[in-house]
């Protein structure tokens, strides 16, 4: 079977980064705003969030108990929501008296703090030029980088800006990303991928890993696009507005073919469409979009070509419209996940 890991963990992790972000005075109001759209995504996220920021102030409460020093960290102890104090106050002579309970404090609260401070350092590694975006299930992020140019990162995607004198460049290291490059003939802007190194000077163009493939799109200007042959450069392709190319390790460099009813990027505006597509592919992309894991039971199935359109808010009704144009058959399981499998070997 093929699917995906439980998001459970990266769910957890993305809420204790926001109330490091949160609880920061160097916060934006761009970032609050991502912190909003990212929490009414979906039920879990919220309740996560709430659990952790829980914790925070407990050890925020604590914080005197373990005897930590204020240092310079104030920031950190203001709380996004208040009343977390209070709760803990009859507990203080025990506390005190409980050395254990004092050291696991300590850990917490040092944690905590070490999460505080890679945010920052991070948040002003990107503005100065270098740094690392990456997304969780749903979460669409776009990026300013420091000439102007933007990069939406799309859902569970990841990527790396390093920005230099001379060159500009971003490796997209999982999922897809949306460049809008500004013009600078005097310093290239380099996506790299495992796959292939893509050069521009100013353009608009969608690149996305998909499975072992890679894919860009272009949809105004002109990319080069060289695939890598081990550690060497191997051939290259020019692509213009409306054309794509599918690169796969280990075979021979297609010609750039003219898009049909796709639009690249068009995921950023929630809609995901597809033609004469694996269905590995779309439901690969569905799994970006979905709290849980879309299963497909065998290769074959994978293999299946799909030519639609969906919403990427609406991946249940998309595994509907599915099963009714594909001989497959769709069950959700009782944690959530959901199967993919033929209809001649659906019956249980």
């Amino acid at each position: 079977m093929f699917g995906k890991e439980k998001s459970s963990e990266r769910i957890e992790r993305k809420a204790c980064e926001w109330l490091a972000v949160l609880n920061s005075d160097r916060r934006t109001a761009e970032e609050t705003a991502r912190f909003r759209t990212w929490l009414q995504t979906d039920p879990l996220h919220e309740e996560v969030y709430e659990r952790v920021r829980g914790v925070w102030e407990e050890l925020a409460a604590l914080k005197d108990f373990a005897g930590i020093p204020d240092a310079d960290t104030s920031s950190t102890r203001q709380p996004l929501h208040e009343g977390g104090e209070s709760r803990f106050r009859n507990h203080r002579t025990w506390l005190r008296g409980n050395r254990l309970f004092r050291a696991a404090a300590v850990v917490c609260i040092v944690t905590a703090m070490a999460l505080m401070a890679a945010y920052l350092i991070s948040t002003q590694n990107l503005r100065a030029g270098n740094g690392e975006v990456a997304t969780q299930t749903a979460e669409i992020r776009e990026v300013t980088l420091p000439d102007g140019s933007t990069v939406t990162v799309g859902a569970q995607s990841a990527i790396e800006v390093h920005y230099g004198e001379v060159v500009r460049r971003v490796d997209l290291m999982a999922g897809e990303a949306f460049f809008s490059v500004n013009k600078d003939p005097s310093r290239p802007f380099i996506v790299s991928t495992a796959n292939a190194e893509i050069r521009v000077t100013g353009t608009q163009f969608d690149v996305r890993r998909a499975d072992e493939a890679l894919e860009i799109a272009v949809l105004r200007g002109k990319v080069e696009v060289r695939a890598r042959q081990g550690k060497s450069a191997g051939p290259l392709r020019l692509l213009t507005s409306n054309q794509k190319i599918r690169i796969i390790p280990n075979a021979a460099l297609p010609e750039p073919r003219n898009l049909g009813r796709e639009k690249p990027g068009a995921w950023r505006q929630g809609r995901l469409i597809y033609e004469d597509t694996r269905l590995s592919e779309v439901i690969a992309d569905a799994n970006r979009y979905y709290n849980g894991n879309i299963l497909i039971d065998s290769q074959s199935l994978g293999d299946l070509m799909v030519s639609a359109a969906f919403r990427s808010d609406q991946i249940d009704k998309m595994m509907q419209t599915l099963a009714a144009v594909l001989p497959i058959s769709v069950k959700k399981l009782s944690n959530g996940d959901i199967l993919l499998r033929r209809k001649s070997a659906a019956a249980d």
